[in-house]
């Protein structure tokens, strides 16, 4: 792209390569705002991952530590995307960082995406040698079984306990001739109190363990900072192709994360309910990784993907495919991704998803100089409302403006020739049609609504309006005398 062309909107733009000699200052000056916005947008136990190559992993690493706090980096990852490098380089580069930063360290426990479990729980004392009988590994003991421990200390750097007697069966043992002295981590107490709760087990060493708790269990195994088997990015590529069925030597989109990748990501951090951010979505792995996650756990996750409309190459199979930006590959993966999940799994999950793209305001600029104002520009005040503006764009701002959400269910229903939306049940019900007949106040009534919303066109005159409210009053009284209740555009 030349440094003389334009955008739509007539920003220039600049592709920053490396050959230019503020390639690093404009890279760092694209990605300081973002960051800065990143942080602001986390919850306090939010995390944030950073995909990087070694170029500008150092650079990248200083702004975190100034937006987020040095006290706050977790860690940077190491993650294996290729196999080979190019039989042209002059050293096998194979991984790419990950750098993981927190709002708050304090709020984030362990990083995991395995949690423990019978099979893995930790065996105390697993020096211990004696054999004397052979219990299957992770066989129950309970003391009303008369399962005594032979004499003998057996310890490890955390703990050591004295067991007494032989290990036998004996009729008419009770509990009171299981006696043990223990040192370090765990007190008698505690050992007693395992014992009383049935958490005591004989292992194929003849060791002894105990139940995690669920604080425990959800902790799980903490991840290493290299990470070998978590996709590639071949195996990426191979996805979107299978996905979009084309042919192995076509390439839709370039080096997309593989879903292993971003869904391991997913689960070192983020509970069934949690909204995912993907600041630079590209092909919208995230989006599928999200509702594979859902569909195996039968989790809420949400996710919000953004991407400036770069526009495909028309030499490019996406271009060939019908494909005019990235945002339309991204849109098209998430749709074909999420029918694909539902007919594997016939998950109960939520598939569905909005698109929306930043634009300026609905409204007309109203504000002139009174020099520059003539009498022609009075007939183009008649609506404050630009003509090119659908009911969408206009239901899009009131949300917005109201201060809710744009994932709310939005359903819309006629009410004799008015075509009338309900966000979130009665949060807000809006018509934004030119004409509007009152009657409506009464069936909107019904579901006692918070806050409903009308064009000004609507109104002939003064009169047309104060008559609606007044209805509403008396419907209503305990909702419309509240102020912005009724909102005109």
């Amino acid at each position: 792209m030349e440094s003389g062309q334009v955008d739509e909107e007539g920003n220039r733009m600049v592709t920053n390569n490396q050959s230019n000699g503020r390639f690093h200052s404009d890279w760092l000056s694209m990605m300081y705002p973002r960051l800065k916005l990143a942080r602001n947008l986390l919850t306090d136990d939010g995390v944030i991952f950073i995909s990087i190559d070694e170029n500008e992993v150092d650079n990248l690493k200083k702004i975190c530590n100034e937006i987020f706090g040095e006290n706050n980096f977790i860690a940077s990852l190491k993650w294996k995307k290729k196999k080979q490098p190019s039989f042209l380089s002059k050293v096998a580069v194979i991984m790419e960082y990950i750098l993981i930063f927190a709002r708050n360290t304090s709020k984030i426990n362990k990083l995991s995406v395995e949690q423990l479990s019978d099979s893995n729980k930790p065996i105390l004392n697993t020096s211990n040698k004696i054999k004397t009988l052979e219990f299957k590994k992770g066989l129950r003991c309970k003391i009303e079984e008369n399962i005594i421990i032979r004499t003998g200390i057996y310890q490890n750097k955390s703990m050591s306990v004295e067991f007494l007697n032989d290990v036998q069966v004996m009729n008419g043992r009770t509990q009171n001739d299981f006696k043990a002295i223990s040192k370090f981590r765990i007190s008698q107490e505690q050992l007693n109190q395992y014992i009383k709760d049935d958490l005591v087990f004989i292992t194929k060493n003849i060791g002894f363990r105990r139940d995690l708790s669920e604080s425990e269990k959800c902790m799980g195994k903490a991840i290493t900072d290299l990470l070998l088997d978590w996709g590639q990015n071949q195996d990426g590529s191979n996805e979107l192709k299978r996905i979009f069925k084309i042919n192995d030597d076509e390439n839709i989109f370039s080096n997309p994360k593989p879903v292993t990748l971003i869904k391991n990501l997913i689960k070192m951090i983020c509970v069934e309910n949690d909204i995912i951010l993907d600041f630079f979505s590209g092909s919208s792995t995230t989006a599928h990784a999200v509702m594979q996650l859902n569909s195996e756990e039968n989790g809420n996750r949400k996710y919000i993907m953004v991407q400036l409309p770069e526009k495909c190459d028309e030499n490019s199979e996406a271009y060939k495919n019908g494909y005019k930006t990235i945002c339309e590959i991204g849109e098209e993966r998430i749709r074909r991704a999420g029918a694909k999940i539902k007919e594997e799994t016939n998950a109960d999950i939520d598939y569905g998803f909005r698109v929306y793209k930043t634009d300026t305001t609905n409204m007309k600029d109203v504000y002139y100089i009174p020099n520059d104002l003539e009498q022609g520009d009075l007939l183009e005040l008649e609506s404050n409302i630009k003509e090119d503006r659908t009911t969408d764009d206009l239901l899009t701002q009131v949300i917005l403006d109201l201060g809710l959400t744009l994932d709310l269910n939005i359903e819309e229903k006629m009410i004799g020739k008015n075509k009338v939306y309900y966000v979130a049940g009665n949060s807000l019900v809006a018509c934004f049609d030119d004409k509007i007949d009152i009657d409506i106040v009464d069936k909107i009534c019904e579901c006692e609504p918070y806050k409903v919303v009308f064009k000004d066109s609507a109104f002939n005159t003064d009169n047309d309006k104060i008559n609606l409210e007044e209805r509403f009053k008396k419907i209503l009284p305990q909702r419309a005398n509240d102020s912005g209740f009724i909102n005109i555009l």
